[in-house]
């Protein structure tokens, strides 16, 4: 096997990789997962505990690859995929239920059903043959697997099933007639899980796209609205929404026409495969209410009723946010289309430009306060508040401990209900392997409940004051060197194999939204260079400064009573851990003269700072020492990846002086390490 990827792979080939994990894990582990939980807590358990979703083969945001044809293409196959995946259980399930009607009658209604079957799927007789006439579960279980056949087999003309819920009925006529063997209630109520869980879709689809591509398609559509200020551009939205007006007939070009393309396909979509298959548009870099507005019209004047989820990304929005909310629930159409979704609001929170934006501390701090006051507001408005968590894979984007992470939520943020991304290795690593798919989503499940049910006291006025100095200070340390020192750019290029990251071909998605600086670079290869070196530097620089110039002993408070505070360090610790200075020390030697003199200092100081003020709050001889299991590992697994980063310091140096047959050892190693650090981007 290639250590790298030739090619760089397809959206076709990102949705197949996604699709393994259901097949490999995922259709198994929930009904495990839910069967616990009907045990442990002696309630019935109906599949809506969990959901999943996915944005391969539909985020266009700043991806040109991905549009209508790419979203129908993958409808299809998670619908494929679905129905294989329930054919084969259903098969499995006939080859075991030989259960004697002469020993255990049959239900009228069964009875009625296999006669029904035998007449609508006249291929399918031989299901009621002599040979197998008093196995009537058996014969049923043989016809269920006949129609999911046919709907996989487009030239089939017999009927499979409209809908899940009639599958459902067809198994529930076979659970009755089971009468009391708990083997066979087991094996079918798991079956019966998969199809509430996954239904004919598999996993839900969100339409994802940025608020300037969909200002852009209502410009072209809407007279009047490209000039028209924000006040006048949400009077213009809701008189067309009302109107239900579709405004000019015409087709803008580049990503805002194949925008509403994707628009009449959700429409077909839903028609075709349901309302669970694509059931969201999250909206990105939302600034103001027009944004989601906006949406709004697309979406209805297409026929598609999607629940709209502005995602708030940088400070600046995140603050701004509930002013942004508290606009659309005052507008009365935007009322209107909650109420379609049952007063439900969904809210995104990105953590990964937030967190390149202002760094970890600051960052985390500005999402916490922004789900307090969204939380709050939701309430005031009569409305329930569903918060979707944009987490990244490394600390900086919002990474670390699922369980511990969901308990540190502020109190009323989760209300029984959370949505989480899953991205890039954190996939593999909590759901290639059966085993640990079941334990990641109990823990999951485990922290929604606990955090959902317990009390919270209020946060003293003093811990949330020292936090905002905290936030504020380590926010200004962190832009002073990243964004306000020009140099800094080249420092971070040379030190780091940001360049060379291009030539992986990890993903389909391009590595900037648009040429520029570290301004325009996405979060995943800027958080990805700096694990590459092994100095994580977002993850932790500026938190050392605003911890040292703090008080001490507010700060263990903080660290003994606080939820939030102690997931906050816990993730810096973790980072920290895998750091290393004198590992990264050897990358300087790739850097100009000048420019190593200037920063180095600077960052292997903070770094100091930083450690010597966390073991000064716990206590501990060395990071981790609260976590022993965890410390084991990292310290067991680190020294593996050393050779590697020190073979491309010296790869990386013969590789930038034009030897180009050093550049397949050199991928190979950016492969090696990050396999070996997790948690890379």
């Amino acid at each position: 096997t290639d250590e790298v990827r030739r090619v760089r792979p397809l959206v076709e080939d990102e949705v197949r990789r996604n699709l393994f994990f259901f097949e490999a894990t995922l259709h198994d582990a929930v009904p495990q997962v839910l069967e616990e939980l009907e045990r442990s807590f002696e309630v019935r358990v109906d599949g809506r505990e969990l959901a999943f979703g996915s944005w391969a083969g539909s985020d266009m945001d700043g991806h040109p690859e991905v549009g209508a044809e790419t979203l129908a293409r993958t409808l299809a196959l998670h619908r494929e995929t679905a129905l294989r995946l329930l054919r084969l259980r259903v098969g499995r399930l006939a080859r075991t239920f030989s259960h004697s009607s002469r020993r255990a009658p049959i239900s009228p209604a069964l009875e009625a059903s296999l006669e029904r079957d035998g007449a609508e799927l006249p291929t399918a007789r031989v299901l009621r043959r002599a040979s197998s006439e008093f196995e009537p579960l058996r014969s049923k279980l043989g016809f269920i697997g006949h129609r999911l056949a046919n709907m996989l087999d487009p030239l089939s003309r017999e009927p499979g099933y409209s809908d899940p819920d009639a599958l459902r009925n067809d198994l529930w006529l076979v659970l009755e007639s089971a009468g009391s063997d708990h083997v066979a209630h087991g094996s079918l109520r798991h079956l019966l899980w998969q199809v509430d869980v996954f239904g004919f879709h598999l996993a839900s689809l969100d339409v994802r796209q940025s608020a300037a591509v969909v200002q852009e398609a209502v410009a072209t559509l809407l007279p009047g609205y490209r000039d028209a200020d924000e006040q006048e551009r949400l009077a213009l939205l809701e008189d067309a929404i009302a109107g239900q007006r579709r405004g000019l007939a015409r087709r803008p070009g580049g990503p805002a026409g194949e925008l509403l393309r994707v628009f009449d396909t959700v429409a077909l979509a839903r028609e075709a495969y349901g309302k669970r298959a694509v059931p969201v548009m999250v909206i990105s870099t939302v600034q103001r209410a027009s944004d989601v507005l906006a949406a709004l019209w697309l979406t209805s004047r297409a026929g598609a009723a999607l629940r709209l989820a502005p995602l708030f990304e940088t400070l600046a929005d995140l603050d701004h946010a509930p002013a942004t909310m508290a606009t659309l629930y005052e507008t009365p159409v935007y009322r209107d289309s909650l109420r379609a979704h049952a007063d439900r609001q969904l809210i995104m929170l990105g953590y990964s430009d937030s967190g390149k934006d202002s760094g970890f501390v600051s960052s985390q701090w500005a999402l916490h306060v922004a789900q307090e006051r969204l939380a709050a507001q939701a309430v005031e408005a009569g409305l329930a508040l569903e918060l979707f968590h944009g987490r990244g894979g490394s600390p900086s984007r919002g990474g670390g401990r699922t369980h511990r992470a969901i308990l540190a939520q502020p109190r009323g943020s989760i209300g029984g209900r959370i949505r989480i991304t899953e991205q890039g290795e954190t996939v593999s690593a909590r759901y290639g392997d059966p085993e640990l798919a079941v334990r990641s989503l109990e823990q999951t499940l485990s922290a929604v409940l606990l955090a959902s049910t317990r009390q919270q006291p209020p946060v003293p006025a003093a811990w949330r004051a020292e936090m905002e100095r905290l936030s504020a200070r380590s926010r200004e340390r962190y832009r002073a060197l990243v964004y306000d020192d020009p140099d800094f750019a080249r420092f971070f290029e040379q030190a780091t194999p940001l360049a060379e990251l291009a030539a992986l071909n990890i993903g389909s998605r391009p590595s900037r939204r648009a040429p520029g600086g570290i301004e325009k670079l996405r979060a995943i290869p800027w958080v990805f260079a700096w694990t590459q070196n092994r100095l994580l530097l977002p993850s932790w620089y500026g938190a050392g400064t605003a911890l040292a110039e703090g008080a001490l002993e507010v700060q263990r408070e903080m660290a003994a009573g606080w939820p939030f505070f102690q997931s906050l360090l816990s993730t810096l610790e973790m980072a920290l851990y895998k750091t290393d200075l004198g590992v990264a020390e050897r990358y300087l030697r790739l850097v100009e003269p000048e420019l190593r003199a200037r920063f180095w200092p600077d960052i292997a100081g903070e770094h100091h700072r930083v450690v010597d003020r966390l073991l000064e709050m716990s206590g501990g001889a060395s990071l981790l020492d609260d976590s022993p299991a965890l410390q084991l590992r990292l310290s067991h697994r680190n020294p593996w990846i050393d050779p590697l980063s020190h073979l491309q310091v010296e790869l990386l140096a013969r590789a930038r002086a034009g030897r180009d047959e050093m550049r397949a050892p050199l991928l190979a190693t950016i492969t090696g390490i990050a396999a070996g650090m997790r948690n890379t981007g």
